[in-house]
């Protein structure tokens, strides 16, 4: 594509959770009529998800973006072409878990087709419930609805290893620094949960973040990143915001994230994605 179409014309990045999609009552109307009127007037519209894609909710429609940034940044795909894609291989998931297990840290490795984890992250995922105060990664995590919660144990796991997107672990604000430990080499984003006392972290690969994976999604579409309009809501977009030219945090969002928007939509639920896109005229 030529600069001259992009003289007027924007690539926006969406975050799922919390974002366009509520993990408990699901997608606004108005979020999907942002996104169809924005791509109407020619803007291009990518989701960046820490999800793998296999993990995308069945209620969204994928014929509605252009494409997709996935697992955190390993997977980019546009226009149904897959244009870089890395993940963790088995070896190096087994050698964190065995790291995680002798500290009894709860876990769960998200690879493109399922998720498993140990049952003490099941039963605390269980007891937590899904509350409208939690940061977005950890609602979706206890969301009732996720179609793949509970399903696959880490024994099921080390039966038949694969490579794998990332790993997510539940803890103590005390045991941070261990898990930094264990993850050592890799990236590693922290949620906080203040009213639970606990901390959920993902890790990931390094260079695949989110930030990166719009760099990457740049140099493909030649574009300048300053072109790129980036929403999202929790501490895992935080490379997507310094990635982008502009940066809108929706007002549900983690607080350290709305300090670094440079603009904040309403609540979610309260059209908040729609009212974003209109203030900024891509609708």
């Amino acid at each position: 594509m030529d600069d001259y179409y992009f003289m007027n014309k924007k690539v926006v990045f969406l975050d799922i959770d919390g974002t366009f999609r509520d993990p408990v009552y699901g997608i606004p109307d108005s979020a999907v009529k942002a996104v169809e009127n924005a791509r109407k007037n020619g803007h291009i519209v990518i989701i960046c998800t820490g999800r793998t894609m296999g993990l995308i909710p069945d209620d969204i429609d994928k014929n509605v973006f252009d494409g997709f940034i996935a697992g955190g940044g390993c997977h980019i795909e546009y226009c149904g072409k897959t244009i870089f894609d890395s993940e963790i291989s088995s070896d190096r998931i087994l050698k964190m878990c065995n790291g995680l297990d002798r500290l009894g840290i709860s876990y769960r490795i998200e690879t493109q087709k399922s998720v498993y984890m140990t049952p003490d992250m099941a039963d605390k995922l269980g007891f937590l419930g899904c509350t409208a105060d939690m940061n977005s990664e950890l609602r979706q995590m206890t969301a009732v609805n996720n179609k793949f919660q509970f399903r696959y144990t880490i024994d099921d796991y080390r039966k038949n290893p694969v490579s794998a997107s990332k790993i997510c672990t539940l803890s103590r604000e005390k045991d941070f620094n261990d898990i930094l430990s264990i993850a050592d080499g890799y990236y590693t984003i922290k949620h906080s949960d203040a009213k639970n006392s606990i901390v959920n972290t993902e890790i990931i690969q390094q260079g695949c973040d989110k930030g990166s994976a719009i760099n990457r999604m740049a140099d493909y579409l030649k574009i300048d990143p300053n072109v790129c309009i980036s929403f999202g809501d929790s501490m895992n977009d935080v490379d997507m915001f310094a990635a982008s030219g502009f940066s809108a945090a929706m007002a549900n969002g983690e607080k350290k994230l709305i300090e670094k928007a440079d603009m904040v939509c309403p609540h979610i639920m309260e059209d908040g994605l729609y009212k974003g896109f209109k203030k900024i005229g891509l609708i």
